[in-house]
Protein backbone atom coordinates (compact mmCIF):
# COMPACT_ATOMS: atom_id res chain seq x y z
CA UNK A 1 0.00 0.00 0.00
CA UNK A 2 1.84 3.75 -0.64
CA UNK A 3 2.03 6.03 1.34
CA UNK A 4 1.83 9.45 1.21
CA UNK A 5 4.74 11.59 2.10
CA UNK A 6 5.43 14.71 4.25
CA UNK A 7 4.58 16.66 0.79
CA UNK A 8 1.72 15.30 0.22
CA UNK A 9 3.36 12.65 -3.02
CA UNK A 10 2.36 9.32 -3.39
CA UNK A 11 3.60 6.53 -5.45
CA UNK A 12 1.82 5.15 -8.15
CA UNK A 13 2.15 1.17 -8.75
CA UNK A 14 3.34 0.53 -11.61
CA UNK A 15 0.08 -1.72 -12.65
CA UNK A 16 -1.51 0.65 -12.03
CA UNK A 17 0.52 3.30 -14.10
CA UNK A 18 0.15 0.37 -17.08
CA UNK A 19 -3.00 -0.21 -16.91
CA UNK A 20 -4.06 3.73 -17.08
CA UNK A 21 -1.16 4.76 -19.43
CA UNK A 22 0.31 7.24 -17.12
CA UNK A 23 4.23 7.69 -17.99
CA UNK A 24 6.79 10.36 -16.52
CA UNK A 25 5.48 13.60 -16.81
CA UNK A 26 1.99 12.42 -17.02
CA UNK A 27 -0.93 14.84 -16.02
CA UNK A 28 -3.47 12.94 -13.49
CA UNK A 29 -6.69 14.25 -12.47
CA UNK A 30 -9.04 13.06 -9.16
CA UNK A 31 -12.74 13.55 -9.28
CA UNK A 32 -15.17 12.32 -6.49
CA UNK A 33 -17.57 9.54 -6.26
CA UNK A 34 -19.12 9.46 -3.00
CA UNK A 35 -16.43 8.44 -0.50
CA UNK A 36 -14.21 7.88 -3.18
CA UNK A 37 -11.63 9.36 -5.29
CA UNK A 38 -10.73 8.69 -8.57
CA UNK A 39 -7.27 9.11 -10.20
CA UNK A 40 -7.43 9.34 -14.35
CA UNK A 41 -4.79 9.96 -16.46
CA UNK A 42 -5.71 13.94 -17.89
CA UNK A 43 -5.78 14.10 -21.95
CA UNK A 44 -3.60 16.46 -23.45
CA UNK A 45 -4.95 19.93 -24.33
CA UNK A 46 -6.72 20.32 -26.92
CA UNK A 47 -6.86 16.27 -27.78
CA UNK A 48 -10.36 15.30 -26.31
CA UNK A 49 -13.63 17.22 -27.48
CA UNK A 50 -16.03 17.74 -25.15
CA UNK A 51 -18.52 14.27 -26.56
CA UNK A 52 -14.87 12.58 -26.44
CA UNK A 53 -15.16 13.30 -22.90
CA UNK A 54 -18.35 12.21 -22.00
CA UNK A 55 -18.34 9.16 -23.79
CA UNK A 56 -14.76 8.35 -21.51
CA UNK A 57 -16.95 9.43 -18.73
CA UNK A 58 -19.68 7.17 -19.81
CA UNK A 59 -17.57 4.20 -20.15
CA UNK A 60 -15.57 4.81 -16.85
CA UNK A 61 -19.02 4.61 -15.27
CA UNK A 62 -20.15 1.46 -16.95
CA UNK A 63 -17.17 -0.25 -15.79
CA UNK A 64 -17.61 0.79 -12.17
CA UNK A 65 -21.12 -0.27 -12.24
CA UNK A 66 -20.26 -3.60 -13.20
CA UNK A 67 -17.99 -4.48 -10.64
CA UNK A 68 -20.52 -3.97 -8.29
CA UNK A 69 -22.38 -7.02 -7.46
CA UNK A 70 -25.75 -4.86 -6.25
CA UNK A 71 -26.14 -3.82 -9.95
CA UNK A 72 -23.96 -6.78 -11.86
CA UNK A 73 -27.44 -8.65 -13.46
CA UNK A 74 -29.61 -5.76 -13.58
CA UNK A 75 -31.74 -4.69 -16.59
CA UNK A 76 -31.78 -1.80 -18.32
CA UNK A 77 -35.60 -1.12 -16.98
CA UNK A 78 -34.80 -1.91 -13.64
CA UNK A 79 -31.86 0.65 -13.66
CA UNK A 80 -33.99 3.22 -15.25
CA UNK A 81 -36.39 2.73 -12.69
CA UNK A 82 -33.79 2.67 -10.00
CA UNK A 83 -32.58 6.63 -10.89
CA UNK A 84 -35.49 7.89 -12.82
CA UNK A 85 -38.12 6.21 -9.96
CA UNK A 86 -40.68 6.17 -12.92
CA UNK A 87 -43.35 3.52 -10.99
CA UNK A 88 -43.12 6.64 -8.57
CA UNK A 89 -44.45 9.43 -10.38
CA UNK A 90 -47.28 9.15 -12.62
CA UNK A 91 -46.63 12.54 -14.06
CA UNK A 92 -43.55 11.13 -15.49
CA UNK A 93 -43.89 10.23 -19.04
CA UNK A 94 -42.12 7.01 -18.70
CA UNK A 95 -44.15 6.24 -15.67
CA UNK A 96 -45.58 2.39 -16.12
CA UNK A 97 -47.99 1.54 -13.74
CA UNK A 98 -47.26 -2.18 -12.50
CA UNK A 99 -49.65 -4.33 -10.90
Amino acid sequence: MPRVTSKGQVTIPKGVRDKLGIAAGDDVGFHEEGEVFVLMKTPESGTETRGERMVRMMREAGRRLKRNPEFENMTTDEYMEMIRGYSEDKDDPGFQHRS
